[in-house]
């Protein structure tokens, strides 16, 4: 049975295993995958801020230059000055535009209220222009934004009012700066908005996809090579050298012992099976030897015990016929005198001798019915029974049963009831047989039946057999007795059956001599609530057609 469960699922294998493996190389790349591209998209981004936050240095440098070299611009050699209108904003939208022209970048100053309306925070940019006002602390805000179907990376760093910035923006709020400006009334350190960079991101995600795409497929051409690898390790290691012992396996269970399993083209554990197997081998092979010698010298023990068996089985069958046979005569002799001597003291109205010689004669014909079940028996056990089968009504033996055991039913109070009409087709099987397998089933009924109680016949039509039953109210059978109430000898015994003597041969010639019809019987019983015996008894299909 092992040997064909490994043998179907063998060649399978090799293809379930890299099955499996291929599975779980793809949830490990699949999760491998998903870490780095995190890792790479946190990267990217980084690497976007380090720039935005260069470039936004280097702008505000610039502007911390222009705003500290005022004097120098506006002033010339001999002290004249001359507004010349390079100050920090006007040079800041200047660089702000040509870097712009140059690049994807978009450099600008945000801030509330700006001077020049160009300068002005969209919504994004007043969010964040917000959020670092409202937290000093920042040196740095950054977000994501959808512009028109496309990805920006949006940058800003904070900036505060300086020295330099005091000359335009600081003094009286309303004054006018040399600019031409109102002046806003700024405080050294006071918040004086960022400046905002915004990166397109197409770049970004080109490059990120770049990366996925390399690395699926690297992923895919590690996954094939892993497979091909572990695949040839697989045959190799495993699957070969198991295909290889699975048919010497199969040949040591066909009884071929002697197949060498140190051959075998093994490694590790797969050859420590292989050895153990060897060793099996040999182990089987001793035994069997030494077990078939055993079972010969058993077998001879057995046919010459069961020829002793068989020869006092005989001698018991013969003993028992001739000592029956040898009783029988003499009790036939006796039962005949006592009907002579019955006749004559009814005649001379002699009651007490008369109801003597009636026990005497009730006896008599109990020892010989006793005497004919073994005889009976003993034919059975000796093959010498035979039954004469032919087309039997069944309802004329029930009648016939129910009419000899009428007066003892009487006798013992007990109601007996034939329900066995002539619509139940003929039967094949030996009337007499059948009228004795009845008379034994009834009458142990009557006898184990107490005053008042019911013995029914009954019988119904089952396939190609009728089923026969009889069925009493009386006193019922244990299950365990019930296991053996067929075997020879055996009679149930209790307190209500102490008085019902036999030789405990009826229920067991009624079973073989059902058995001679290809019958079978069987009971059923409850203590307290009765017992039902059943026997099959096959149809006439030529009366039923």
């Amino acid at each position: 049975m092992i040997i064909k469960l490994i043998k179907r699922h063998l060649d399978k294998l090799p293809h379930r295993f890299m099955f499996y493996l291929t599975i779980a190389i793809i949830i490990i790349m699949t999760i491998n995958l998903s870490f780095i591209l995190h890792l790479q998209r946190e990267q990217a981004l980084e690497e976007l801020k380090e720039k935005a936050y260069i470039i936004g240095k280097q702008f505000e440098s610039m502007r911390e230059y222009i705003a500290k070299n005022q004097d120098a611009i506006n002033y010339d050699s001999e002290g004249n000055f001359e507004f010349k209108h390079l100050n920090p904003s006007r040079v800041s939208k200047g660089v702000g535009d040509i870097f712009s022209n140059w690049t994807e970048y978009e450099i600008k100053l945000a801030r509330e209220n700006p001077r020049n309306p160009e300068n002005k925070p969209d919504s994004i940019e007043t969010d964040l222009l917000n959020q670092l006002k409202a937290d000093r602390s920042l040196t740095e805000i950054w977000t994501k934004d959808d512009i028109e179907g496309e990805k920006y990376f949006r940058y800003i760093i904070p900036l505060s009012i300086e020295q330099p910035c005091l000359d335009c923006h600081g003094g009286r709020a309303g004054e006018i700066d040399i600019a031409g400006y109102e002046k806003e009334g700024y405080n050294l350190g006071d918040f004086a908005g960022g400046i905002s960079i915004t990166v397109p991101m197409e770049t970004f995600y080109k490059n990120l996809l770049s990366t996925i795409q390399n690395y699926l497929m690297l992923v895919v051409l590690t996954i094939i090579l892993s497979l091909i690898i572990a695949y040839i390790l697989m045959r190799y290691f495993v699957a070969d050298p198991i295909k290889h012992l699975s048919k010497i396996t199969k040949s040591m269970g066909k009884g071929d012992l002697d197949s060498d399993l140190s051959k075998l083209k093994a490694h590790g554990e797969i050859k420590s099976l292989a050895n153990d197997f060897d060793i099996m081998a040999e182990k089987l092979k001793e035994m069997y030897n030494k077990l078939e010698h055993k079972v010969n010298e058993r077998t001879e023990q057995l046919v010459k015990a069961n020829e002793k068996l068989t020869r006092s089985n005989q001698l018991q069958s013969e003993f028992l016929a001739n000592i029956s046979h040898e009783l029988r005569t003499p009790l036939t002799s006796i039962i005949a005198f006592t009907e002579i001597m019955l006749d004559q003291a009814e005649e001379e109205g002699n009651k007490q001798q008369a109801e003597n010689l009636k026990d005497m004669q009730e006896c008599g014909e109990k020892l010989v019915s006793m005497i004919n079940d073994l005889l009976d028996m003993a034919k059975i056990e000796a093959g010498q029974m035979q039954v004469n089968l032919m087309s039997t009504d069944l309802s004329d033996v029930a009648l016939s049963v129910e009419k000899t055991l009428t007066p003892l039913a009487k006798y013992k109070r007990v109601k007996l009831v034939n329900d066995i009409g002539y619509e139940i087709p003929l039967v094949i099987a030996d009337p007499d047989r059948l009228r004795q397998i009845l008379l034994n089933l009834v009458g142990n009924g009557i006898k184990f039946t107490p005053q008042g109680g019911t013995v029914k016949i009954t019988a119904e039509l089952h396939g190609d057999d009728v089923i026969v039953i009889v069925e009493d109210s009386g006193v019922g059978i244990s299950e365990e007795n019930l296991k053996m109430i067929f075997n020879k000898f055996k009679q149930v015994s209790s307190s209500s059956t102490s008085n019902n003597h036999g030789t405990g041969l009826g229920l067991a010639l009624a079973q073989n001599l059902v058995h001679l019809h290809r019958g079978e019987i069987w009971a059923e019983s409850e203590i307290n609530k009765g017992s039902t015996f059943k026997f099959t008894v096959p149809i006439d299909k030529e009366d039923r057609g």
